[in-house]
């Protein structure tokens, strides 16, 4: 576990200047569990559940580059609504057909 504290420079940011969200947050934290190859799905799940348990109300998102999986779930906590939104936009005036669409994917709106 790592424990990273936010502010200063970072923090006079305003929310909305650029994609990343969480300029607010007190403190930047990164987890990991670690699984043996073949693990059964239940412990995969039991990790997750602990996690998500242990993050309920006080997280305000995530940051994506950390994330194991690149489902719509991680684009959601990743960028708020209204940034997703503006990506969103974005992606329609240039990217329509979603071409780039390998990563943490913001589809065209």
């Amino acid at each position: 576990m790592m424990l990273r504290t936010l502010g200063g420079a970072y923090g006079r940011v305003a929310e909305d200047a650029t994609a990343f969200a969480g300029r607010r947050a007190e403190a930047f934290l990164i987890c990991a569990a670690f699984r043996a190859p073949g693990a059964p799905a239940e412990q995969i799940s039991a990790a997750r559940e602990i996690w998500a348990h242990a993050m309920a109300g006080v997280s305000v998102g995530c940051y994506g580059n950390f994330h194991p999986t690149r489902a719509p779930r991680v684009v959601e906590a990743m960028y708020p609504p209204s940034t997703r939104e503006r990506l969103r936009e974005v992606k329609r005036s240039w990217d329509p057909d979603n071409v780039f669409r390998g990563n943490h994917n913001v589809t065209p709106r």
